[in-house]
């Protein structure tokens, strides 16, 4: 159970006086502060002194004649005198305690000398400890040791007798009159355990010399083993003594010994460890029948493993003054990230997978901090790191929890003994956790730090950028000097320098700082992926990917594809790791394998044929696509770069049966990247129908071009302008009609098409399909099944039925299905409708209902979904 100090209210006979349950100073090796300190608190606790008299914070102070009247008022039972500010000397307090201590009736007191009182004052034992000169103005220091002195001097008490005050000694101190005694003694036992290995006691109470007493709520159990003095009452409501103030005493000596500086020749009775910025071994000797404290609760065994924690620490207590430790205490830490916390089970979960903690039972708790205050579940956050201590046997568990946390960019790294970052002005140990330390090396993080400041965990957002290689310096005829082109995953195209220090991440996914035989291997990544073989195809080379991160405009690392890992990828692949994570592993086996042996990188793709194969199945939204235009050998054409198109996964539509590749696999398994090749046919496969309505001519920068104005997308009056090398498609078309010659100047109103776009967004790809300034006649009513590339499905006919969700369309030729003439095309209303009105040579958008039987429509179908009905009327 966790003590905490409260406030509570003691009855010292006449007086009701506050105080706080307050633990003492240590005066060990650690801390070491003055004695006037802890009387002035154990005067407090006694009801001696109170807040009021703040002067007496401070030892040098003068005190007045006031100030000591009224504190000397304690000891008797008269009232007090009124206030003095007049500064008096140690002669004149030495009278007044004398006076009110009853060794001096008042009626005496002028007929005695100063050094008479000084006597008096010596014999008493009111003095000890005092040096000062008896002229001496008086301060709060010398003040206070004699109020302590006061504290166990037996009070006299004066009675007149006639004309005479008569005084007597009813044998009573300060301390008596109040119920209160002192004990000195080793703390042996707390609530959770005792040095002699057996159960501790009940909550709220600790044991001294084997003696139960109350612990009043202070945290007195927090000193198991320590010599100390005790200042307890007994009162007729409790059957133990309670506790009203304690402090160890100055024969404790504690050695504390961090666990990196324990020394492996530690056994079971002798500790041995290194000190700070001295060389050498140093030996601490153990008593023979020292008591092992691990992590909060004794243990019978002893062995030198208990000894040398991984992390924590190990302190060891002289409480006898005899230069052998009595008490060893042992903090072994498990280091636990906090990933939540559920209150009202009392559940704390670790990121890393560790056993979740049950603080659900209080009394299991033995301590609980964060950031160096008591504290509770309820300020435990995501992230927190946690230091754990758990007993042996599970039962307790003490919690030290920090939410300190840096951020910065880590501007040197150094190595010692550990790992250190500079960022900024700090200075920090990395924890042996962190793997590859160095490549946070100029890098943007923030630093999770641990209850003593140890880095325990780290955040990096290394925005790691996706891009395809255009081009390495010095290669063809790019020849500026240690410079990259890339299309980044924006679509934008940059030459990037690199930094004073680049570091590369290759076929061995080790970080090589970037010389000249890492250079080469860059080159030779760019020339083996874009030149291809001779002419299989299919076998095409692969675009250059890369994966590079960037400092002040600079490439800082860049990373070549490896093969995929299927025990390491997501969170575990690594932050500079390009994983391929083909469904087709052999793609990458060639293109890595060929790639470092200088030959050439070119390799099989993966061919997706459908939404449940290849790599779109794992599609997220944030998937960076590039789609790489090749040639119909699946070959990178020249200048492949200036026609690739960059979008995300959000923005893809399954739009053509593209050959890909793919990498990155997350933890969700959707995939960072995929690069689609993809040939002019294949984006045709797919594309959107475009009804055009006419053709004109338009001037931009003094050249002339020809835009067409449709029906597209569902919408009228749509324009695009043609690219100068656009390309017209005609090798399907002689399945519709006799002539299959087409220039862009025969484009026009009526003719259906399928368009594919440049980058800029004009058309440079258009398979037509029919062509409206033909009559009828001139087709020959056909069901193409053999589509193009396997991909669109193409009916030309009459209507010869129409029900709600099938239209039937007679063919005269079914080249799909010989001797079957009628078509049937199922869910017609879903696709988009056109209309061309022959007669007036006008095209509109149309809609389903306006398909009659006897009209000729032109149904165009992708992987059996109807896509396109093109009514004629």
């Amino acid at each position: 159970m966790m003590r905490v100090k409260r406030k509570c209210c003691i009855i010292l006979l006449v007086w009701v006086m506050a105080f706080n349950g307050i633990n003492g100073f240590s005066a060990s090796e650690e801390n070491d502060p003055s004695f006037y300190n802890q009387n002035v608190e154990l005067l407090k606790a006694l009801g001696v002194l109170d807040e009021t008299y703040a002067v007496m914070n401070k030892p040098e102070s003068s005190l007045s004649m006031g100030i000591v009247r009224n504190i000397a008022e304690k000891f008797k039972y008269t009232d007090a005198y009124d206030s003095d500010s007049e500064i008096i000397t140690l002669g004149t307090s030495i009278k007044i305690m004398i006076e009110a201590l009853g060794y001096q009736p008042r009626a005496f007191t002028a007929n005695m000398e100063d050094m008479d009182f000084y006597r008096l004052a010596s014999s008493i034992g009111l003095l000890d400890g005092i040096q000062s000169d008896y002229s001496s103005v008086l301060t709060s220091e010398t003040f206070v040791q004699m109020l302590i002195n006061a504290i166990e001097i037996p009070i006299m008490e004066i009675s007149s007798i006639g004309n005479e005050d008569i005084m007597f000694q009813p044998n009573q101190t300060f301390l008596e009159r109040n119920n209160i005694f002192r004990v000195d003694g080793i703390v042996d036992a707390n609530c959770f355990t005792s040095l002699n290995y057996a159960e501790g006691t009940d909550p709220g109470y600790f044991s001294l010399n084997h003696t139960q007493y109350l612990d009043n709520e202070s945290d007195i159990g927090e000193y198991l083993g320590y010599h100390v003095r005790c200042y307890l009452m007994q009162s007729d409501e409790d059957t133990n003594a309670r506790l009203v103030y304690f402090v160890p005493l100055s024969k404790n000596k504690l050695l504390t010994v961090s666990s990196d500086m324990i020394h492996p020749a530690t056994t079971a009775q002798k500790f041995a460890y290194e000190q700070e910025n001295k060389s050498g071994m140093v030996y601490a000797q153990l008593a023979d029948d020292y008591s092992l404290i691990y992590n909060g609760v004794a243990m019978l065994k002893r062995n030198s493993d208990l000894l040398q924690p991984a992390l924590g620490e190990v302190k060891l207590l002289d409480h006898n003054g005899d230069n052998r430790y009595d008490v060893v205490f042992v903090t072994s830490f498990e280091v636990y990230i906090i990933d939540g916390v559920n209150e009202a089970d009392g559940i704390i979960y670790d990121r890393t997978g560790k056993e979740s903690i049950d603080v659900s039972e209080s009394d299991k708790l033995i301590a609980f901090q964060k950031n160096g205050e008591n504290s509770s579940l309820s300020l435990l956050r995501q992230n927190d790191i946690a230091y754990v201590a758990w007993s042996e046997n599970k039962e307790f568990v003490s919690i030290f929890a920090s939410s300190n946390k840096i951020s910065g960019t880590v501007d040197t790294i150094t190595y010692d003994d550990y790992c250190y970052f500079k960022i900024e002005d700090s200075q920090l140990r990395v924890s042996e956790r962190i793997t590859e330390p160095g490549q946070y090396l100029n890098c943007e993080i923030t630093a999770y730090l641990g209850p003593t400041g140890i880095v325990e965990d780290i955040k990096f957002e290394h925005n790691s950028n996706y891009g395809i290689l255009c081009g390495v310096s010095n290669q063809g005829a790019f020849t500026d000097t240690g410079k990259i082109k890339v299309i980044d995953q924006n679509g934008n195209f940059n030459i990037y320098e690199f930094c004073e220090k680049a570091y590369l991440y290759s076929a061995s996914a080790e970080r090589k700082l970037i010389g000249e035989g890492e250079y080469q291997t860059l080159k030779n990544y760019y020339s083996d992926s874009v030149n291809p073989p001779a002419s299989e195809y299919g076998s095409g080379a692969a675009a250059p990917i890369i994966m590079y991160t960037l400092s002040a405009g600079k490439i800082k690392t860049i990373s070549l594809p490896v093969l995929f890992d299927q025990n390491n990828f997501g969170d575990n692949r690594g932050k500079y790791i390009l994983q391929s994570a083909t469904s087709k592993q052999e793609m990458l086996n060639r293109q890595s394998y060929n790639l470092y042996l200088g030959g050439s990188s070119s390799f099989n793709p993966s061919y997706t044929q459908n939404l449940s194969d290849g790599a779109y199945k794992f599609l997220s939204p944030e998937t960076i696509v590039f789609d790489v235009p090749v040639n119909n050998n699946f070959q990178l054409k020249d200048n492949f770069w200036e026609n690739i198109k960059v979008y995300t996964g959000r923005e893809f539509t399954y739009n053509s049966w593209m050959y890909n590749n793919f990498y990155n696999l997350n933890e969700d398994r959707t995939i960072g990247v995929l690069i689609n090749y993809v040939t002019n046919t294949s984006i045709i496969d797919f594309a959107k129908g475009f009804l055009i309505q006419y053709a004109a001519s338009v001037y931009e920068e003094g050249t002339v071009h020809t835009m067409l104005t449709g029906v597209y997308n569902g919408e009228e009056n749509v324009s695009y302008i043609l690219s100068d090398d656009v390309i017209i498609d005609t090798k399907f078309l002689g399945d519709f009609q006799e002539d299959s010659n087409v220039n862009i100047e025969d484009l026009g109103a009526g003719d259906f098409i399928l368009p594919a776009f440049d980058k800029n967004g004009r058309i440079n790809y258009i398979q037509v399909i029919l062509q409206g300034k033909y009559d009828k006649t001139y087709y020959n009513r056909v069901h193409n099944g053999r589509g193009f590339e396997g991909a669109n499905e193409l009916v030309y006919g009459v209507v010869a039925a129409k029900s709600e969700n099938l239209l039937t369309v007679e063919v005269e030729n079914n080249l799909f299905n010989i001797g079957q003439n009628l078509c049937y095309i199922n869910k017609y209303k879903s696709a988009k409708t056109y209309l061309y009105d022959r007669d007036r040579n006008m095209a509109s958008l149309g809609d389903y209902s306006m398909i009659n039987i006897g009209d000729y429509v032109l149904v165009r179908s992708v992987l059996s979904k109807v896509q396109d009905i093109v009514i004629e009327k």
